[in-house]
């Protein structure tokens, strides 16, 4: 998958709204589907009917795979490992659009957005391991089909830039990854493969037209290619899988572009967007002749598509089927595709899967949908496509989801009920393999001016490695879903999906959902009711009951077991209550042995830290979004009323303060920081519910910002370590690793990311970066001395939609104006008590500097006493050594230009083959714009005992104005006030209980005061 493709939306629409009309505002053709599907729905008495004896199908395991998008940074991967594990991962892909050009030798792949080529995060050997060690799960593996591979040079004017991998090649890599890897792709998406950023119209995309013509997906031309790499494959593995054609959608199951006219006949040659070849190409009445197009097929109004032998899966078959009578040897064990739904409303999202299985179901996708109605029955094509000309073939799809462009749901869980489905429609129909599209990345954002969305929507996980809906309903699936799929019908599949299984332990699992209802214009209507639906089962022995309920519901912040008792069968038939979009598996049993659930209330999450930034809200296209929620979710049958309250002044409940949940009811958190002072907030908000009371710890902290003279370059805020944002505070860089690269190509790595939520200083806010080092790891000589780690993103291009200008941000590339860089930092070598380390800036010019701070000579470290949070301060206008490699070191200085710096660079132990430790970094500030300000330091204590109070309110008031500071005391009695002019001030502490206490104070520079306060009788 390539998430920059646009190819997918440009080709609907030349190839399918031009030439057949369709409604552009989707009501004719909405309107005309949406009745033929509901010709047999009822709104009254739904049954969802099981027969167990019925249609029993072996399900895969294989089904339950995801895919690893290939640029994706490792520690994210890390991140996500144990919630994989916890879902029961069968298999991970790493492939897509950039692994067409990988080459296993070097680890380089091309970049088909930034047209260059780059070394690829996590290298296949390293995947693999990670598959088996930290998943459990089975590598699959893309071998190229056009064989261009990267080479070490970076742009096609290199001469170093391609090479060609040959069968030979194939064969090697497939010998070393042995029985370690059972599954192997032959290319992504190879229609579209040929297509480049500067040719006309539809044929405009990032792909890869710099070395790939044309004429390379002839059938005649790329069916050899692809036979042939598939024999090289088993000749090295005999027990391995191979895969292909893998074909992008609906439209390239069928269909090919390649044409004689095409007017670029050369690697690398000019696009001629003039020439009237492509034209010729794109003329409407010529779609379908075949002295244009000669691999294309028949129009497909008149004939269907997988009886048309010149279609494209058709002649996959085919000529698999040949080349193994001809050789005695089957070489493509797998009819692979990869499946995006393109739906235009909710209605259409939640109803689109079911044209993967259900004969009568007319396609809305804009994908497929053309002036004229289509039944998909996606697999039931495939399985008769099989039958007719290569009998044993398996069906898999790589990459399967709802479209990352347009169409994805805005509701994630309607896409949660999509994934259900999906799972659903291969257990039932025999799809041996399918890895949903795609894990996530720690910037899905795509950019600082969209921070708060995710671009594609697709994601298993956020960018903090939380579960996205559609985990849990794939967790669901995965852990409870196995065995034997057997027959289940809905009688009203507009309204309710249902699918069925026995599993090993003769267990019967029902897995159903409500789909709600939908307004004229297709979307989820608000505030809906339950609706009641009976669920009947047959096939048992004598006696059935219910063993276990499970729950993902409406905001449900992961899988609910749910309250079992009063719920019965009778006569094998269950009547139960279905909250609309919650999805709801009914484990069953011959014996009576429910389970309850241990507790019938949850309350979500455990503490709330606002930390420097958040806010718990942000405005989008003049909406409110909010961002820090409270979740009480509800297990029992019945309703659980609740409460919300709190006391703080800076922070606020959003919305209703009372309720009843019946699912998980979501209340909104704010705070607010206006007129207080720098420091820590502390308070306590109480959930009060039918089940008991339950406290939620709150945090905040107020920090000194740009308006204050601080640059905050990165404070590890934004919850992950790929943001570079320079747009408006708060700002971020990313951080590389060197992973993949020749110095530290494979694990075990000389570095390991990752966010620590615990380990912080003070004012650390919600997380600091925490490093783990092993300079023993490193895969060269190089690797093991000398490896960094750093910043990117110090500046941040904005272009406009037509690309024709741009606007450039910088603000953490100009430093100019600011006295010191510091940063807090905390260190822990092994069998040591200090650490060494080296920090080199680097500016847009290529010079590099290494400060002249904790060093005797220019080639010596710094020395960090171990086991303490220090802040480590570097003057700019001190002196910078010149650490240019290998021109510099020799003891001359250089001087950086502060207003263009492009990266910070950190090295534990330079020049050490065998240190390991830990390391950790927060607070990456510019300081002391402008004049020095004070910092006022203290503690509240009670007079009689000492010990110190929480809550206090303390009030600062300089003696010469009216502007007033306050902060509250933290549970050590703690507060600070700073960027303080010098001077005197009044200050006031006062808390019910006990006596207000006023006192005058000189601050000058760091003033620290202890207040004693008595209580009241």
């Amino acid at each position: 998958m390539n998430i920059f493709n646009i190819y997918r939306i440009t080709y609907v629409f030349w190839v399918f709204i031009l030439p057949f009309s369709i409604c552009i505002n989707h009501t004719y053709c909405y309107s005309e589907t949406k009745a033929r599907n509901d010709e047999n729905s009822t709104d009254a008495n739904v049954r969802l009917t099981v027969d167990i004896s019925r249609d029993r199908k072996q399900i895969s395991d294989y089904i339950y795979g995801v895919n690893a998008a290939n640029w994706c940074q490792g520690y994210y991967f890390d991140l996500c490992a144990p919630k994989l594990k916890e879902a029961n991962v069968s298999v991970v892909r790493l492939g897509a659009t950039n692994m067409e050009r990988y080459n296993y030798t070097n680890n380089r792949m091309y970049n088909a957005i930034s047209r260059e080529n780059q070394y690829t995060p996590m290298s296949w050997e390293s995947f693999v391991a990670w598959c088996h060690d930290e998943i459990n799960a089975e590598p699959f593996l893309m071998v190229p089909v056009f064989g261009y591979v990267a080479g070490n040079g970076n742009t096609i004017g290199d001469e170093d830039f391609y090479r060609i991998q040959t069968t030979d090649d194939v064969k090697s890599w497939v010998s070393q990854a042995g029985e370690e890897v059972k599954f192997w792709e032959i290319g992504n998406e190879p229609w579209i493969a040929w297509k480049r950023y500067d040719y006309p119209g539809l044929y405009e995309d990032s792909a890869h037209g710099d070395l790939v013509l044309n004429s390379d997906t002839a059938f005649d031309k790329y069916f050899p290619r692809l036979l042939s790499i598939a024999d090289a494959i088993k000749v090295a593995n005999p027990k391995a899988s191979a895969f292909g054609p893998t074909s992008a959608n609906w439209w390239l199951y069928w269909n090919n572009d390649y044409s004689p006219y095409c007017p670029v006949t050369e690697i690398n040659g000019p696009s001629l967007p003039d020439d009237a070849g492509w034209q010729t190409m794109m003329d409407e009445e010529n779609e379908w002749n075949n002295y244009v197009f000669p691999d294309r097929g028949d129009d497909p109004e008149l004939s269907g598509w997988e009886t048309d032998e010149n279609r494209v899966l058709c002649q996959y078959l085919i000529r698999a089927e040949k080349h193994e009578a001809d050789s005695g040897t089957r070489v493509l064990d797998f009819l692979n595709v990869h499946r995006y739904i393109r739906a235009l409303t909710e209605y259409d999202a939640v109803q689109e899967t079911r044209g993967m299985w259900e004969e009568g179901f007319y396609s809305q996708d804009a994908e497929v949908v053309t002036s004229f109605a289509i039944e998909p029955k996606i697999l039931k094509r495939f399985q008769d496509m099989i039958a007719n000309y290569y009998p044993g073939t398996e069906i898999s799809f790589s990459e399967y989801d709802y479209f990352y462009w347009s169409g994805y749901p805005e509701n994630p869980q309607i896409a949660a009920i999509g994934q259900m489905d999906y799972l659903g429609s291969f257990a039932r129909m025999g799809v041996k393999l399918a890895c949903n599209w795609y894990i996530g990345e720690p910037n899905q954002a795509g950019s600082s001016y969209g921070r708060e969305a995710d671009s594609a929507g697709q994601a298993m996980f956020n960018e903090k490695g939380e579960p996205n809906p559609k985990y849990w309903a794939f967790f669901l699936m995965s852990n409870y879903f196995r065995g034997e799929s057997v027959y289940s019908e809905s009688s009203d599949w507009d309204a309710f999906t249902v699918h069925a299984c026995v599993q090993s332990d003769n267990d019967i699992v029902v897995v159903a959902a409500y789909k709600g209802e939908y307004d004229e214009s297709g979307n989820f209507a608000e505030d809906q009711l339950a609706k009641t639906a009976q669920v009947q089962i047959s096939g048992f022995g004598n006696a059935l009951y219910v063993k276990q309920i499970l729950r993902f519901g409406m905001n449900d912040p992961s899988i609910v077991e749910m309250e079992t008792t009063g719920v019965d069968i009778s006569n094998g038939t269950l009547t139960y209550e279905f909250q609309p979009l919650a999805i709801y598996a009914f484990i069953l049993f011959e014996k009576n042995e429910q389970i309850q659930p241990d507790t019938y209330l949850h309350v979500n999450p455990a503490k709330l830290n606002f930390g420097h930034y958040e806010t718990g809200f942000f405005t989008s296209e003049e909406e409110t979004e909010y961002t820090m929620p409270v979740y009480i979710t509800n297990a029992r049958q019945g309703s659980t009323t609740w409460s919300v309250s709190e006391t703080a002044s800076w922070l606020n409940i959003e919305g209703e303060i009372t309720g009843e949940a019946i699912i998980t009811d979501t209340v909104y958190i704010t705070a607010d920081r206006s007129g207080l002072s720098n420091g820590v907030y502390e308070t306590t908000i109480e959930v009060n519910t039918s089940e008991g009371i339950v406290e939620i710890p709150a945090t905040m902290e107020v920090v000194s910002r740009e308006s204050d003279g601080v640059k905050r370059i990165c404070d590890f805020e934004t919850g992950s370590l790929a943001h570079a944002w320079n747009v408006s505070e708060p700002y971020s860089v990313g951080w590389w690793d060197a992973h993949g690269s020749p110095e530290d190509r494979n694990s075990p790595y000389v570095y390991r990311f990752s966010l620590d939520y615990e380990e912080k200083p003070s004012m650390g806010g919600i997380a600091s970066m925490k490093i783990e080092f092993d300079r023993s790891h490193g895969d060269t000589e190089d690797g093991t001395l000398y490896v960094p780690f750093g910043t990117y993103g110090h500046k941040t291009v904005i272009s406009d939609d037509d690309g024709q200008s741009s606007v450039t941000y910088d603000a953490t590339a100009n430093w100019e104006g600011y006295k010191n860089l510091q940063f807090d930092i905390k260190t822990d070598t092994t069998d040591n008590s200090m650490t060494k380390f080296l920090v080199v800036i680097t500016d847009e010019h290529g010079n590099k500097g290494k400060p002249d701070v904790g060093i005797k000579k220019y080639n010596t470290l710094p020395e960090l006493e171990d086991g303490q949070w220090q802040t480590f301060t570097i003057p700019l206008d001190g002196k910078f050594y010149d650490w240019k490699y290998p021109g510099g070191q020799d003891g001359s200085t250089t001087q950086l230009d502060f207003g263009n710096i492009s990266m910070i660079e950190f090295i534990p132990w330079n020049g050490s083959a065998d240190a390991s430790g830990v390391m950790y970094l927060d607070n990456i500030l510019l300081t002391s714009k402008g004049e020095n300000k004070g910092k006022l330091y203290g503690t509240v204590v009670n007079k009689k005992t000492e010990e110190p109070i929480e809550s206090v309110n303390i009030t600062l008031k300089k003696i010469s104005e009216d502007t007033k500071l306050k902060t509250f005391s933290d549970k050590d009695g703690s507060f600070s006030f700073e960027n303080l002019e010098n001077g005197r001030y009044k200050i006031k502490a006062k808390k019910r209980g006990y006596k207000k206490v006023t006192t005058k104070i000189e601050i000058q520079d760091e003033t620290e005061i202890t207040i004693e306060m008595k209580k009241t009788n």
